[in-house]
Order: structure tokens, then sequence, then C-alpha cells
């Protein structure tokens, strides 16, 4: 295992090695992982959440804020467009607001703040899955090795924190959460028991709340069987190069509880 640290994100992408995010698009939807990997999108684009991310675990330096209330003039695109050309986030007057209040949010919240201190910030790993010897890769959005805590901030609409297990699950995060903890363990040679990852979560919406949360033993777990089948399946795809999407079986759907007489 290897440890980078101030590594930048074209960095990352050129090493060798699975990421946990194609793991979890092949057991998502094999199909469409292939299709989006052989049709790359040129489309030069950003989400709200790669703008906080910048401002949070960053220096900023790659959010541009352009002085503009919305992008309708030719000046204002003109810049829009520049900006993106750079790869960088350009922000009219009331993106950056948002952005800026929900950077300022997660890091008011004690274990952000906590853990940003003591920790560094975008640090690769590189390595190998121990089962397969598959070289894998990760970048930790915090990584506090002292503390054993490894913290990835997110972004999303409204979320009430009692409704993160559900949101989790259909994003894969419970995969993610035990790949990080894996990759971690064994670059600093400690046990994956140890570990603790936690989720900062931020809402996109005034005004903006902050909760911290981790999954329970049970939900790792089964990140680690999810994280181990995706791996195999991944493998499975490119030695046959077969890439299912949804099943072939005739299925029966229902409609909603709510539209069907009591």
């Amino acid at each position: 295992m290897t440890i980078h640290y101030g590594m930048t994100e074209p960095e990352y992408n050129a090493l060798p090695g699975l990421r946990i995010s194609t793991v979890r698009a092949v057991m998502k939807n094999a199909a469409r992982y292939k299709h989006d990997r052989d049709n790359p999108s040129t489309a030069k684009h950003f989400t709200i959440g790669s703008a906080v991310h910048d401002m949070v675990l960053g220096d900023g330096s790659l959010v541009v804020h352009v002085p503009v209330n919305d992008w309708k003039t030719k000046a204002a695109q003109e810049k829009r467009d520049a900006a993106l050309a750079e790869g960088k986030y350009p922000l009219n007057n009331a993106e950056h607001a948002q952005a800026q209040a929900m950077a300022d949010s997660l890091r008011a919240h004690p274990s952000v703040a906590k853990h940003l201190a003591a920790g560094h910030t975008e640090v690769a790993i590189e390595g190998v899955d121990p089962v397969t010897w598959t070289p894998m890769k990760a970048r930790l959005d915090i990584l506090d090795v002292e503390a054993r805590v490894i913290m990835d901030p997110k972004t999303s609409a409204t979320l009430e924190p009692e409704d993160f297990g559900t949101h989790a699950w259909r994003h894969g995060y419970h995969m993610a959460a035990a790949h990080y903890i894996e990759m971690a363990a064994q670059a600093t040679d400690t046990d994956p028991n140890e570990w603790t990852f936690l989720f900062a979560v931020v809402e996109k919406t005034a005004p903006y709340l902050a909760f911290v949360t981790e999954l329970d033993a049970d939900s790792l777990e089964l990140g680690r069987r999810d994280r181990a089948d995706g791996i195999e399946k991944y493998l499975e795809c490119e030695r046959t190069d077969k890439w299912p999407g949804y099943t072939t079986d005739v299925i029966t759907t229902r409609l909603p509880k709510w539209a069907l007489p009591a």
C-alpha cells in the first residue's frame, strides 16, 4: 500500500487501480457503466457539491466567483465558459453565496472542524484487493490517522438524518465506507475494526443544516460483502465482455398504493 499526500485529482485519476465508484456503478447496472465508460461526455459541467468540496477540503482556487446575478448575458456566459474550460467552477452571486454558506456550515460542525484540523485532505491510496489481487485505489476526503477516522463530506437536497440510511443504500455509500476503511487500514497496517467512517452531510437549501453520521456494524458488513461481490462482478464482466443491464425475465409491475382502490 502507498499513501500519497497532496496529490491532485488529475494525478490521482492517472494512477492504476480499480476505484469504488466503478464497483458501485457495475453493481447498479453494468450495461450503463460500460456505455458511459465507452462514450464519455465532453460537456463541461459541475455540481454545487464540487464547489463546496473545494472550499472545504482545498484552498478554494477552483471556485470562480463571477459577479453577476444570472447567466443570461453573453459576457456572463463567456466568463462562465472560460472558467469551465480551465476545469474550474464558475458561480454567480446567488450560487457563490449558497456554496459559501454550505461550506461554512460544514466547517462549523465540531466533528468536521476537529478532523479537518488534525487530519489530511485529499489523500490518495494505492493497493490491491487481498482476495483477487486486483489493483485498487482510493481518494479519501479527510484522513485523521491518529484518531483512526475517515470523513466524507456530502451535499444533498433537504435530507433528514433519519432518512440517510435509505439515501446511503441507494447510492452505494455502504460500499464506499467499507472500501475506504479497508484501504486506510491496509495502508497504515492497522485493524479495520479500529477505523470509523463518518459522513458529513450538508443540505443545499437554507438554512444549510449539517449533520455527521456513521453506518452501524451491520450496514458496514453489508458494504464489505457488496464491495467484494462488485469486484468479482467487474472482473467477470471484463473477462467475458458481457455487461448485463436489467433482467431479461418478464417482471410484474404494481402501481403505487395510493393509486389503487382501498
